[in-house]
């Protein structure tokens, strides 16, 4: 399965829909899915989304991106000197 980065700001662009990136970000996230791609991110990433998305204005938006995902796997891995997420959909 082909895998690809998702980065801080890809994440945060499919949150906040006054984002000028929110529109592609939406359009590359249904495109990786359709195409069964994996989704990489790091462990660093995860924690720069939480922090942008920890106000209560951003928190309800974040639940509904999230649940409106398919079911996902995470697991750590080491890849280099950094400790990265793969995010697979479950049954994957």
């Amino acid at each position: 399965m082909p895998t690809v980065l998702v980065d801080t700001a890809a994440w945060i662009a499919l949150v906040n829909t006054r984002d000028e990136l929110h529109s592609r970000a939406e359009q590359i996230m249904a495109e990786l899915r359709r195409g069964n791609v994996g989704l990489l991110t790091t462990e660093f990433v995860l924690l720069e989304v939480a922090n942008a998305l920890c106000t209560s204005a951003w928190r309800a938006k974040a639940v509904k991106l999230i649940d409106g995902f398919p079911p996902i796997q995470c697991c750590w891995r080491k890849v280099g000197n950094f400790t990265a997420a793969v995010l697979t959909k479950n049954g994957a």
